[in-house]
């Protein structure tokens, strides 16, 4: 008990002392949307509170939710009726979308070890933007074809027999 109250103190000292209280932009930008990875927008207008304004502007998100939702849904349905079809088969099916969960995965997740170390070492780099969006929309792929394999494996979790032992 006292290892963890030790660690808890540790670490809520750590979390104060490594935070940013600065209200100003460290690189006196003009319509700043992020660049450098601490933007900090509470008046909504897609523009970092810290840096200047010459003229807010209303753009619509970078981010392609539905867009994405639906292209990964209608592979897996054409990827079905495949199988369907006897084109190919359902265990190469299921390598396929589990070679894709993987590849989301990995593209995501170092794409947002990259954004990090970017931000913390206040390195910068025109392209960060860019690696946000393409870890974000790569994040959304990966968050489908998670749910997708999660319902392939629901009997796992919560099978319908007595027989099996739960987890």
């Amino acid at each position: 008990m006292k290892h963890i109250l030790c660690l808890s103190l540790f670490c809520l000292i750590a979390t104060f002392s490594f935070s940013e209280t600065s209200s100003e932009c460290p690189r006196n930008k003009t319509d700043c949307r992020g660049e450098c990875g601490r933007m900090i927008d509470e008046n909504n207008d897609n523009f970092c509170d810290y840096g200047n304004l010459s003229q807010p502007k209303k753009n619509k998100s970078p981010y392609c939710l539905f867009e994405i939702i639906g292209g990964v849904m209608l592979l897996y349905l054409l990827s079905q009726l495949f199988v369907k079809r006897r084109i190919y088969t359902k265990i190469t099916h299921r390598k396929i979308w589990n070679y894709l969960l993987l590849v989301t995965f990995l593209i995501s997740g170092l794409l947002g070890l990259l954004l990090v170390v970017l931000i913390n070492f206040d390195i910068d780099t025109t392209y960060y933007r860019h690696y946000l969006v393409w870890h974000v929309d790569v994040g959304i792929a990966m968050s489908v074809v998670a749910i997708v394999h999660f319902l392939w494996h629901w009997n796992y979790y919560f099978p319908q027999n007595k027989k099996h032992k739960t987890l």
